[in-house]
Formats: structure tokens, sequence, C-alpha cells
């Protein structure tokens, strides 16, 4: 009697199995830790329906064929059109206008995209292999899809213009824009005074005593300069500390500062100056300029 019971079970279990395909394939799966992070019931987080659909997700391989090339012949078009300005006259413009399509840079080469990233909580699983298996005793079997093949468009201009005429009437408001070109005179200031005395407005605070009619003969130049006056020239003389003489040309604008100057001599200028310094904080002042 207890073999008959047994017997009963035995085949009362072997046809609840095959009559539901996923307790057929949990029948034969490994119930390791892998399984139990994907499958079991006792996990609350993430649910089993979540666990479910991250397997069917991962179990989907996407083939993308590869593109399939399209010609595209383009007529360009010649239009005259006529605009009408406000307060002016009518011009014609005549145009030769193609049309431009947008070609996408797509490679001509099959793509197949199969996921790879096992989800955090399937850890346990040992790599993508062990938790495709575990996700397969789950009832999430590997499918492949097969999308539509991309279509790559290439635009050719063809060689004979198709003219068509539309006349179009439009009112604008003309802005006009004037250059005017502007010339600036640097007019120069007054002359300085002959025997005169003027202050340095440089770190050194030198006092220049103003010389007309002669320039330096010779020297030891520290820096000729182009400036507008002899007050620029005094000013630049005035940031050395070892500059003593200057002379400046009106004339030309040309300013020599000399830290030792021989002379002065009289030139054919009467726009030539020199000036003599007198320099109270010579090697001093830290603000002045070694020259």
């Amino acid at each position: 009697m207890k073999n008959i019971i047994e017997s009963l079970c035995f085949l009362s279990a072997a046809s609840l199995t095959l009559a539901n395909p996923l307790l057929q394939h949990r029948a034969v799966c490994n119930a390791d830790n892998c399984a139990r992070a994907v499958t079991g019931t006792a996990r609350a987080s993430p649910p089993l329906a979540s666990r479910l659909a991250d397997c069917s997700s991962f179990q989907k391989v996407t083939i993308t064929p590869a593109a399939v090339t399209s010609t595209i012949t383009i007529t360009p078009s010649t239009s005259v059109i006529t605009d009408t300005i406000v307060a002016s006259s009518t011009i014609v413009i005549s145009t030769t206008t193609p049309t431009t399509i947008f070609v996408g840079d797509m490679k001509k080469r099959q793509m197949t995209d199969s996921p790879n990233v096992v989800p955090l909580y399937a850890s346990a699983c040992s790599g993508s292999s062990r938790y495709a298996s575990a996700c397969s005793c789950f009832g999430a079997t590997k499918t492949t899809i097969t999308v539509a093949a991309p279509t790559v468009l290439i635009t050719v201009t063809a060689m004979t213009p198709l003219t068509t005429t539309s006349t179009t009437t439009t009112s604008i408001v003309a802005t006009s824009t004037s250059v005017i070109a502007v010339t600036s005179t640097v007019v120069p200031g007054p002359k300085p005074i002959c025997g005169s005395t003027i202050q340095g407005a440089g770190p050194c605070g030198c006092t220049y005593t103003v010389t007309c009619g002669q320039k330096y003969t010779g020297g030891r130049i520290i820096e000729t300069l182009n400036l507008l006056s002899e007050t620029d020239c005094v000013n630049a003389c005035d940031g050395y500390d070892n500059c003593f003489n200057v002379d400046y040309s009106r004339s030309t604008g040309q300013c020599n500062i000399y830290q030792r100057a021989s002379g002065p001599m009289a030139v054919d200028d009467d726009d030539a100056y020199s000036f003599a310094g007198t320099c109270p904080f010579h090697n001093s002042n830290a603000q002045c300029v070694v020259g």
C-alpha cells in the first residue's frame, strides 16, 4: 500500500512539472546564491516582477542590419524675384539655388546590441553568463530582434536646371549707414621759455633747465623715443635715476634721453631744445628706473 501511495505522489509531481514550463526550467537549475538573488521569493527588494523585467531586457539581443544606400537626384531651380523697396525703385535679383538634403553619416555595417551589465542585486552571480543562466531558469529566455535596415540618402545635383519664374513684392524699410572719415590733428602746446625750468613729473623729481636752439652733440643715450611734447620727453627722463640730460625736437618729436651728454651745441632748428637736470633724489628713490 505504501509503495502505491509513493508511486502516485511521484506521478502527480511529474505531471505538474510537465504542465508548467517555468517549473521545468527550475527543476534543472542550480539553487545557489546567484539563483536566489534573481528568482528567490524571500527577497523583497527589488520586487520579483522587477527582477523578471531586468532578466527579459538582459536576454534581448537587437540586430541592426547594414545601411541601405538610396540616391536622390535634385535639379536646381532658377528663379527671378522682384522686390519693391519703399520710397525707392524696384530691383530684380536672379538667383540659382540648388536644393540641399541632409545626408546622414551612417556606416555600412551590421551592428549587434547585446546587454552585458549585471544588476547590483545579482552580484552573487560570477558574471554575465551565470546571470543569463539564472534568468533562463526564471523563464526569461534569450530572444533576438532584427530591426529594419536604416537608409542613407545621397543627393546628386543634375546638370540641367529647371527654370521657374516667380514674382514676390515685399515692402521693407531701408537702413543706410554712413561712414565718416575723421582726421585728428594734434596741436602742440606752447614752446618752453628759454632759461626757465621744468619740474619733472616722474619718481626721481628732477628739475630741468631749458636751453633753446641747441641739442647735445654726443654721450651715452639710454633711450630714444617719439613723443608729443617737451614735457613728455622730460618726464620720460625723470623715470631714470641716471638720466641728467635730454634734448627734444618739436618738428620731428624725437626725444633723446642721456645718461651722460656732451655739448650742447647750437643747431639750425628753432624747435630744438636741450634740458639739463638737477636731481635731489638721485639714487635714493627706489621708484627711479636704473638705466
